[in-house]
């Protein structure tokens, strides 16, 4: 049993050195590869457009609220429904958003 325990120390020392990289040359990633793109809200406003319906083809997330539903387009923006009857939901306009 003494031997064993020092047998387990041995192999859990060794196993651990692979984790220690002395004088690598692998290159570590520190940080985010993802920049932030901001811009004013009146330039933002002022790229969001009201459009007409139209159909949907590449659905997104869908939300409801109160008499109105919201289906994402993705990468394009949101369809608006009439959501006061759910059997019959009547196109309202599509929101096109950067």
């Amino acid at each position: 049993m003494y031997m064993m325990k020092y047998l387990l120390l041995f192999i859990c020392t060794i196993s651990l050195q692979s984790c220690i990289y002395w004088g690598s040359d692998d290159e570590m990633m520190h940080g985010s590869r993802y920049t932030s793109i901001t811009q004013t809200r009146q330039t933002f406003e002022s790229t969001i457009e009201r459009k007409s319906a139209r159909l949907v083809s590449n659905a997104g997330k869908i939300y409801v609220k109160d008499q109105f539903l919201f289906i994402n387009e993705k990468e394009e923006g949101f369809h608006i429904y009439n959501y006061q009857d759910s059997e019959n939901p009547v196109a309202i306009s599509f929101l096109k958003v950067p």
